[in-house]
């Protein structure tokens, strides 16, 4: 009898946590320095960190991109940024490049945190430098729902007198937590969509290169570079299978930056999760759109004859939709506060390459995003993309601006 009644026990502790659990859900837990959280809202379902990898499931190794939502189609093992200059050292003009995901290994060079408090990693900071989702604080004080989270939302407004061009509001990302307040910013915080993801993260911290630091140094690392990523997402609508990635990156060195290039990187990986949660890959094509340049965009899909056929897989578009606009002498405008599409860099490379030609040297790699190639593959295989842009020099404390779209859309015909 006593096991009915411990069967019946556990069967109420049940309910009743059911029931608490709709009135307190918790979407997420923050624990790790190393952050790693899933969306919630968009139709595009992916994995995020607080040190620019996007799309990779890094608890267990795997793809963690799917669409549709709650589907088991994925189309990215993982994704990132590069980011390179070059660099007078001993005067020797060195090609460096920094990285937020290597496609080799799934590696990463930057750490979560500002170097506003320290050039390395602060663990004990996990809390103020985690993902943050605008789901998980109040819109309109920006306070955070579930106070051992952590500190309040980091975007405020700072004029709402005029309004940029595309109607945007001044902000600007707070840093001492303790102004994070309406008190400090009377306008309040800034979201945007319906779940807006914030992250900052930096490069300065050599430890995490996993190389020898008087070899670094000589090489000319760190670049110097503070970034702050802002993911927007929405529930419904036309932008309801569409995620724009916004790159803030910061030249936080004494140094001019220069011939600075930005390239999203992405192993495309269209495939399924069978029974035993493992992805079955198959042959993928990714391609420069040339049919529409002022897209500015690569296009991935599933090869129609591989076992992937019937599992109702469409098209990812990967575009930017916000580049730098330089001068005469390459140097970032500061004349406008909105540039048009056609005064901007756009989309200057378009590489695809696969795992055995995977690039492994800071040269090489500057000379890859560089390159000014668009490629429109014709052939299909396990392999990697990009979206590079630039040259661009940066000048101490000038912040350059990219935003790339994530875009999802099934055949015409089924």
């Amino acid at each position: 009898m006593k096991y009915v009644y411990l069967i019946f026990a556990m069967l109420l502790l049940q309910v009743y946590s059911a029931l608490g659990q709709k009135e307190t859900e918790v979407q997420r837990e923050y624990w790790a320095v190393y952050d790693l959280q899933k969306n919630t809202i968009s139709n595009f379902e992916f994995f995020n960190t607080n040190y620019g990898m996007i799309g990779h499931d890094l608890s267990i190794g795997l793809a963690g991109a799917f669409w549709p939502r709650d589907s088991k189609n994925f189309y990215l093992f993982g994704g990132g940024f590069w980011f390179g200059a070059k660099k007078e050292i001993d005067g020797e003009t060195k090609k460096i490049v920094t990285l937020t995901y290597n496609p080799s290994n799934g590696r990463f060079w930057f750490v979560p945190g500002s170097t506003k408090d320290s050039d390395t990693l602060e663990p004990d900071k996990y809390k103020k430098y985690r993902c943050y989702y605008s789901t998980d604080f109040y819109e309109q004080t920006g306070q955070v729902k579930d106070a051992d989270d952590g500190p309040n939302w980091p975007y405020w407004i700072t004029d709402t007198k005029k309004k940029y061009e595309f109607g945007m509001f001044k902000n600007e990302y707070v840093y001492d937590v303790d102004d994070r307040n309406p008190l400090s910013y009377t306008d309040g915080p800034l979201f945007v969509s319906d779940e807006d993801i914030v992250s900052i993260f930096k490069d300065t911290d050599l430890s995490q290169y996993r190389s020898d630091p008087d070899y670094l140094k000589s090489a000319g690392y760190p670049i110097g570079l503070q970034v702050e990523s802002k993911i927007y997402s929405w529930g419904a609508g036309d932008l309801h299978d569409v995620v724009v990635q916004v790159y803030e990156i910061e030249n936080i060195s004494d140094d001019v930056i220069r011939d600075c290039w930005f390239s999203g990187v992405y192993d495309v990986e269209i495939g399924f999760y069978n029974q035993e949660n493992r992805p079955s890959y198959s042959s993928d094509f990714v391609r420069y759109f040339d049919e529409d340049p002022s897209q500015n965009m690569v296009v991935a899909w599933s090869d129609a004859s591989s076992k992937n056929a019937d599992r109702g897989f469409g098209y990812m578009g990967l575009s930017f939709i916000e580049t730098p606009a330089v001068d005469d002498e390459g140097f970032l405008r500061t004349d406008k506060l909105l540039y048009e599409s056609s005064e901007q860099l756009g989309l200057v490379t378009a590489e695809v390459w696969n795992f055995v030609t995977d690039i492994r040297t800071s040269e090489l790699r500057y000379d890859f995003i560089s390159s000014g190639n668009k490629e429109r593959n014709n052939y299909s295989e396990d392999i990697r993309s990009n979206i590079a842009t630039g040259p661009f020099h940066l000048r101490p404390g000038e912040k350059a601006s990219f935003a790339i779209a994530y875009v999802f859309a099934m055949p015409a015909k089924g």
